[in-house]
């Protein structure tokens, strides 16, 4: 089974884009050749994208006026490590203390029975335990690499942490859907849809840094993914596709959090959130456009951060033409409402937070939104 992989190329004119359309490749990838599995990192978003860049200026804060404001903000931005982030957790009803997170695994029910292959993994000696609000999610605990035996090559199971797990579930797309997974690599969510929806439908799968298409393209193969079309492309001009899509999945790229990362603090600071926010509100302002009425988007970031959740959502709502929906999460707590002193709009409860500590998982945050 083959993937069609078509990259587009940005360009500064009309004259190149038309250069750029007739030089447009198909490319057919040797999965079996796949050189890695990396997941990469949300990271790779923010390499070459600046906070200062024209291209994010009207997803910007207002304007700071005076200059003593300008000062402040120049401090803030700069402000980092443990006890800034503690703060700010504090006021915010959470806190940053330790977790361990536990291994987790998505089940295949597209290729095997769920039980078959727990007892598999079980008579294998693997710990397995129910994840409680994932669907065929499960922890496990092994003396050896889940990754490295024989059920994972197959496609019997993806390792996935269990939060991340959630977004699909949300989305719950249908065999009739057209889908769009905007930030798709390194695939778990991609391969999670295409199960939901029974291999059926289409999936549109967008993936940014061509780095990252080896462990996307190898992840969809080796789950037998058969209803996806993968573009080396930007979400953020995803217009150019010239498509309309049911569902759309946005796990945007963001600043991450402690849980995931024991070097967290010490390499995040205010103004690398913000940069996050510019990215994520790119993508979204964009991603939005592209949903037919009545069409859902669900957005995610693996963040603790405000700014990169529900203040983003404040923002697409008082952009107009989509409102919120509840996500059916019985898991994390409702998304915040009241924002270092800043009332948000009363639907933004209907979202999912989650703190570390409360729920066993790492940060996550999850919206569901509906096109009006």
């Amino acid at each position: 089974m083959q993937k069609k992989v078509i990259r587009f190329h940005r360009s500064d004119s009309n004259e190149q884009q038309n250069a750029s359309r007739s030089s447009r490749r198909v490319v057919r990838h040797n999965f079996h050749q796949s050189r890695s599995t990396q997941q990469g990192s949300h990271e790779d978003y923010q390499k070459n994208d600046s906070y200062q860049n024209p291209l994010f200026a009207q997803n910007r804060p207002k304007a700071i006026q005076s200059p003593e404001q300008q000062e402040q903000a120049l401090r803030d931005s700069q402000k980092k490590g443990k006890e800034f982030f503690a703060q700010r957790y504090e006021q915010l009803g959470g806190d940053c203390v330790p977790v361990r997170l536990r291994e987790a695994i998505r089940i295949n029910p597209y290729l095997i029975n769920e039980q078959v292959m727990v007892a598999r993994l079980k008579a294998l000696g693997v710990e397995v335990e129910k994840i409680p609000f994932a669907q065929h999610g499960y922890w496990v605990r092994a003396r050896f690499s889940l990754g490295a035996i024989q059920e994972h090559f197959l496609g019997l199971y993806y390792v996935q942490e269990a939060a991340a797990q959630l977004p699909v579930s949300v989305l719950a797309p249908s065999s009739t859907d057209t889908v769009l997974d905007a930030c798709a690599s390194p695939g778990g969510k991609t391969s999670q849809l295409s199960e939901v929806m029974s291999g059926k439908g289409l999936i549109v799968s967008l993936e940014r840094k061509e780095h990252r298409m080896p462990a996307l393209l190898h992840n969809l193969e080796r789950m037998r993914v058969p209803n996806v079309v993968v573009y080396e492309y930007d979400a953020g001009e995803a217009g150019r596709l010239g498509m309309e899509f049911d569902k759309i999945l946005l796990d945007a790229p963001c600043s991450g959090n402690y849980a995931s990362d024991a070097e967290w603090f010490d390499k995040r600071d205010f103004a690398g959130v913000m940069t996050s926010v510019s990215i994520q509100r790119r993508l979204l302002g964009e991603t939005v456009k592209l949903l037919k009425p009545g069409g859902v988007l669900v957005y995610s970031t693996c963040s603790l951060e405000p700014e990169e959740n529900e203040l983003n959502v404040q923002w697409i709502l008082e952009r107009g033409g989509v409102v919120l929906e509840d996500t059916g999460l019985q898991a994390g707590i409702p998304g915040l409402t009241a924002v270092f002193g800043r009332t948000l709009h009363s639907s933004i409860s209907l979202c999912r937070r989650f703190w570390p500590s409360q729920t066993g998982t790492q940060g996550f945050f999850v919206a569901k939104l509906r096109k009006v």
